[in-house]
């Protein structure tokens, strides 16, 4: 036998088979409570784009699997957790050893990588238009670098730069090593940026094709809110949901963004979340119910298309290994694709917002701004003086990272870090 082992007994075998069943037909219904679609709130006819992250979350897959000399097939959904996929078919087989689960989680991993990338306009949401094409390749190397790099239970920290922003992402790397951190990896989004950070060895990873010398933000920042700056952050989702499909715990951190603290200790009471993100403006209790708020109030010109980024912050956010986490990101991917989204911030709000009017399982927490402060927090809670007064501040020991947006452009930006100490390039 390929895979195996050794028949079990058949009380085991008929007790395991009725197990599958129950849980089979429990899966089945919450696939239906989770993949039902919400009502349109669309307008126009045009289909909520957020629908797509559905599409990727329940993509099909079939592997053919030689048991006893016959090919036994074993289906499974992009969003799956596929130890527990491998489990249940060994157990309904009757195959004994983890060695049999290891090897179809190789297998069903694989059938993934080669399925075509699912992008915005095969799901059915706009394409992006010509001058926001994502330099994206497979991330097959990335992933594997990530994993041989995790710490304890697969927990990973990880950025994005381009050649414009890579000073960001040294000092980034270089606060992370200053508080013995070392389970990081950086995208580099061009070959400028690869050879920038090329000193930090094993932890920065190319994600990109062949591309132009106008690449966008290769010389120089992308500029907030332009094409290129949206087109750059369109990659995020596909770095997170890849990933998680590496079983992975994924810390997705801003380049500038500076830790002051090991960030894993504080993140445990987040395990059965789908996300725990940095608020935008305030500490949010309800963060799915806050989103839908925000999609109900009049001045929404695109009920369930267009957010804003008033509830919560893509640039730090940890996504826990786990199918909810999975399917979020697939959401988020897909809601990203979309001209319409106005970028990856506002496309994870649009994937929360479909969670909720989906009637998703889906937890979705606030990390708390006491300790995770963006660059609003840090003045109202922290008494930091504005980033424009470019005056020396300690910040206080117990900030765990500090997000330094709420400025605009990289020369503030960079000031305003200096001024607090936190910038270590």
């Amino acid at each position: 036998r390929r895979l195996g082992i050794r028949r079990s007994d058949a009380a085991t075998v008929a007790a395991m088979r009725r197990r599958l069943v129950l849980c089979s037909v429990a899966a089945l219904a919450a696939a239906q409570r989770q993949c039902g679609p919400p009502d349109d709130k669309g307008t126009d006819g045009e289909d909520w784009c957020a629908d797509a992250g559905a599409a990727a979350a329940t993509q099909r897959f079939k592997i053919d699997i030689n048991v006893d000399g016959e090919p036994r097939p074993l289906g499974f959904l992009r969003g799956d957790d596929l130890n527990e996929v491998a489990r249940r078919w060994v157990a309904a087989h009757s195959i004994v050893g983890e060695d049999a689960v290891r090897t179809l989680v190789e297998r069903m991993r694989a059938k993934i990588r080669e399925a075509p990338a699912l992008d915005g306009e095969a799901l059915g949401c706009p394409a992006l238009e010509d001058d926001m094409e994502s330099p994206l390749k497979s991330l097959t190397a990335f992933t594997r670098r990530a994993s041989s790099i995790a710490g304890p239970d697969g927990r990973i920290i990880v950025t994005m730069a381009t050649g414009g922003y890579a000073a960001f992402a040294r000092s980034w790397a270089r606060g992370l090593d200053l508080v013995n951190v070392s389970h990081y990896v950086v995208a580099a989004l061009d070959d400028v940026a690869l050879a920038e950070l090329k000193p930090l060895g094993v932890h920065i990873v190319p994600v990109y094709d062949a591309m132009d010398d106008d690449a966008p933000g290769r010389d120089q920042p992308a500029a907030y809110g332009s094409g290129a700056f949206r087109a750059l952050t369109q990659i995020k989702p596909a770095l997170v949901l890849a990933l998680l499909e590496a079983d992975l715990k994924v810390l997705y951190a801003d380049a500038d963004v500076a830790f002051l603290r090991d960030p894993w200790p504080h993140l445990t009471s987040y395990q059965k979340c789908a996300v725990a993100l940095q608020p935008n403006r305030h500490d949010e209790d309800d963060v799915l119910g806050a989103v839908v708020e925000l999609d109900r109030r009049p001045g929404n010109p695109r009920p369930g298309k267009r957010y804003y980024g008033d509830v919560g912050c893509s640039g730090l956010a940890y996504f826990p290994s786990g199918r909810a986490a999975r399917r979020l990101a697939a959401f988020w991917k897909a809601a990203a694709s979309a001209e319409s989204c106005g970028g990856d911030q506002a496309a994870l709000e649009s994937a929360l917002a479909r969670a909720a009017y989906a009637d998703e399982d889906m937890d979705a927490r606030a990390l708390p701004l006491a300790l995770f402060p963006n660059g609003m927090a840090l003045r109202t809670l922290h008494g930091a003086p504005a980033p424009e007064a470019r005056v020396n501040f300690g910040v206080p020991s117990g900030v765990v990272a500090f997000h330094a947006n709420y400025v605009v452009g990289a020369s503030n930006k960079r000031a305003w870090l200096e001024s607090l100490g936190l910038w270590f390039d």
